[in-house]
């Protein structure tokens, strides 16, 4: 799967948020702080689809789109990327750097420790 730009992954968090797709309207209606023009939504939108994150369907003479990748399969695909990118595929090294810089708390260290003697 490829990456995203900041700019799509904007798109894609609306997406996420709606539940039965949605339309350039409703993107342009979410972030009116961008002042995007639609053309920008469109090609952006266009993008997601050819990179295999959107699906379109034709509704009358606008479009609707849909997430094929949920975000939870997404931030698990980019986590996994950044660990093999950067520390060699292990979360131990990810989780050493962290400690060794003082970034990660005792009692995050507290937290991760308890999630993995749960899935024990």
């Amino acid at each position: 799967m490829q990456k995203i730009s900041e700019a799509e992954m904007e798109i894609m968090n609306i997406v996420w948020k709606y539940d039965g797709g949605v339309t350039s309207k409703d993107i342009m209606e979410a972030i009116p702080e961008k002042q995007w023009k639609i053309t920008t939504v469109l090609t952006l939108m266009s993008r997601l689809v050819d990179k295999g994150f959107l699906k379109a369907e034709k509704n009358g003479r606008g479009k609707i789109y849909n997430s094929i990748i949920s975000e939870k399969e997404y931030k698990k695909m980019c986590s996994k990327n950044f660990l093999n990118e950067f520390y060699e595929g292990s979360a131990k090294n990810f989780f050493a750097a962290l400690f060794e810089d003082n970034e990660i708390s005792e009692s995050n260290l507290e937290e991760l420790k308890s999630i993995l003697e749960r899935d024990e």
